[in-house]
């Protein structure tokens, strides 16, 4: 078998003029055709599976669901929406409406895991993302390196939730590596790059927020497969693969719960140390002030400029005073030492 992608135009004027970045894949037998959107019409009846992916613009994305395609303004808008979650839910035609979180990151925010909206019907798969990244194109890629035939839209819909699974257990254990790194770091030379710290924290945390809703998501999905008129081995099939993409966000779950904890244990080391250090100068520094203490009120006493200070006309006295200070020293030093109090 051979996969065969075609190139067309992935631009298409919206009825306001503009132009946004769209990419429509038709998918027949072991054949994948990119097309332009200029010749979808999507209320007609469809040979294959066609998959239509709009990404980058969302309110021109919206503007053409509205007037081209046959989706009410509550699928448009589940799908063009600025905030969103993972979830999951059927519409009064079990068409599905199922909204993802992807590991991609674009340059101006880094942390802000991408968000792609799916409707499915039984021949028609429409995407849309907020931002333009190319995970569409891997995805692809992907099926023509794999020589996968599509043969339905829930295939597709699992391949491309598998895919997106493994990118997220990507990134999942390449914040394991960072964590090990920086915990190496700590126990071969006790330091840390605290930038670096904060930077994988902020990474676990946002990972951990997206997640549990995506696993409840692909659970949903999974029951809704295992409740569809598919033949039988072809529904054994896709079901098995929900769960296995269930019990793979599961365990990314259980791998973020024992990092928060490896980050927090390593940050409260960090923290830990600091105290340390703090208590030891301060130590030190009240030690310090109550050798002196003794020795400064002699001096002050005798340095008042005041009449009646004891032996000021002896040419010994200094030689006396100096002898008295060095004996109080020596006395609080023998102190000190006695009571552990020099460490």
């Amino acid at each position: 078998m051979s996969l065969h992608v075609d190139t067309a135009s992935r631009n298409t004027a919206t009825p306001s003029g503009g132009q946004f970045a769209a990419l429509v894949l038709h998918f027949e037998a072991d054949t994948i055709r990119r097309l332009s959107i200029r010749d979808v019409n999507l209320s007609e009846p469809v040979e294959g599976i066609r998959w239509l992916h709009f990404a980058g613009n969302v309110e021109r994305s919206r503007e053409w669901l509205q007037h081209n395609s046959p989706l009410d303004n509550n699928h448009i808008e589940a799908l063009c929406s600025e905030l969103t979650r993972p979830r999951l839910f059927v519409d009064t035609d079990k068409n599905l409406m199922l909204t993802l979180r992807t590991a991609r990151t674009t340059e101006e925010l880094p942390l802000d895991f991408m968000s792609l909206r799916v409707w499915a019907s039984s021949k028609q798969l429409i995407t849309v993302s907020l931002k333009n990244t190319n995970i569409v194109s891997d995805f692809v890629t992907g099926l023509h390196a794999q020589r996968k035939s599509v043969v339905s839209t829930e295939q597709l819909l699992l391949e491309l939730t598998q895919f997106i699974t493994r990118e997220f257990t990507q990134t999942v254990s390449e914040l394991d590596e960072q964590i090990g790194v920086l915990e190496d770091s700590w126990d071969d030379n006790h330091t840390v790059d605290i930038s670096e710290l904060v930077a994988v924290r902020q990474r676990v945390s946002r990972i951990s927020r997206y997640l549990p809703p995506q696993l409840e998501a692909v659970q949903k999905t999974e029951q809704v497969i295992g409740e569809m008129e598919l033949p039988k081995a072809m529904k054994k099939r896709y079901h098995d693969g929900w769960r296995e993409v269930s019990n793979r966000v599961r365990r990314d779950i259980e791998a973020l719960t024992e990092m928060r904890e490896r980050v927090s244990i390593l940050s409260d080391t960090l923290q830990q140390a600091a105290n340390e250090r703090i208590t030891r100068t301060m130590y030190l520094l009240s030690i310090v002030a109550t050798f002196f203490l003794p020795i400064t009120f002699v001096t002050g006493l005798l340095g008042m400029n005041v009449a009646g200070i004891p032996a000021q006309e002896n040419p010994v006295a200094f030689w006396v005073v100096c002898g008295l200070i060095a004996l109080i020293a020596f006395g609080q030093w023998l102190a000190f030492k006695k009571w552990r109090l020099l460490r």
